[in-house]
């Protein structure tokens, strides 16, 4: 049976560079003294004493060390879905939880009462594999696993993201209406929004149908159907105009726009051609 966390202490005094990846594990660094730099995705971050590094699985980074007075010391702790699977309940799926977290790396900041419970239960599970004779042992250790990985969400949730670039903003609806009216041509995935906005695709679904009543992809559909209206009025070919909009193929355009108007292009660009000729008519 494949272990279902680990942890680990660092201790660095003279320069280092080290890469870690993270496998099958959702894995946390935080940092008990000193600072470093982290480096991923091409882009470099510092981390200093009481932050916490969060990784998603299957993830590489780069951490380095500079020499200074205060050595850097950080606590490493792994946990694999099935552990996250087997402490959730019905109301706390753990592993969705973390997706609260914007990246595959990045780093938190919190309050110092919930840093110290995270040092300390941390630091506790370092030694756990000494105590495994020990009454109620395993009932102790998803106590202690279940109270760190709870301490380090909430975390997440009450914080905001730190990075050296970018601060991590609120979650701004007309930001996020702006960006879809202007890349309208091209595809606006919620992976291209999470990093346009340095926010969780997860809290960006959450909010936009909270306040719209409406999914961010059924948004997006919709507002790609409404300029393929706009460019059938201006006169454009279809196939020009689904290759504008941004919706795959002929075909895929046209079931949409008919399921979204009621009728296909064609007849639209009829209708159009009729009240025009009325109009015509009239004068």
């Amino acid at each position: 049976m494949r272990e279902e966390y680990f942890a680990k202490e660092y201790v660095y005094t003279n320069a280092k560079k080290k890469t870690f990846s993270s496998g099958n594990f959702y894995m946390i660094l935080f940092v008990t003294s000193g600072k470093c730099s982290y480096t991923y995705d091409h882009q470099t971050f510092l981390c200093a004493t009481e932050d916490i590094l969060l990784v998603n699985p299957n993830t590489t980074f780069l951490l380095e060390y500079t020499p200074s007075k205060i050595p850097l010391k950080f606590l490493q702790v792994g946990f694999t879905s099935e552990l996250l699977t087997r402490l959730s309940d019905e109301n706390t799926d753990l592993e969705s939880c973390f997706h609260v977290v914007p990246y595959e790396c990045t780093c938190v900041h919190s309050s110092s009462e919930i840093t110290m419970l995270i040092k300390n239960l941390s630091k506790k599970l370092l030694t756990l594999p000494q105590e495994q004779t020990d009454f109620g042992h395993r009932l102790f250790e998803d106590s202690i696993l279940t109270m760190l990985i709870v301490l380090v969400l909430r975390a997440c949730i009450r914080t905001e993201f730190q990075t050296n670039t970018k601060v991590r903003p609120r979650l701004s609806l007309d930001d996020i209406f702006i960006f879809i009216k202007h890349h309208l041509h091209e595809e606006i995935s919620l992976d291209r929004l999470e990093k346009e906005f340095y926010i969780s695709k997860y809290h960006i679904c959450r909010e936009f149908k909270r306040q719209t009543g409406m999914t961010v992809h059924r948004y997006i559909v919709k507002s790609k159907l409404d300029l393929c209206k706009r460019l059938l009025e201006k006169g454009y070919p279809m196939i020009e105009i689904y290759k504008i909009c941004g919706l795959g193929n002929y075909n895929h355009l046209f079931r949409a726009f008919k399921k979204e108007f009621g009728m296909t292009p064609k007849e639209y660009v009829r209708q159009i051609q009729e009240h025009t000729s009325e109009i015509s008519d009239r004068s």
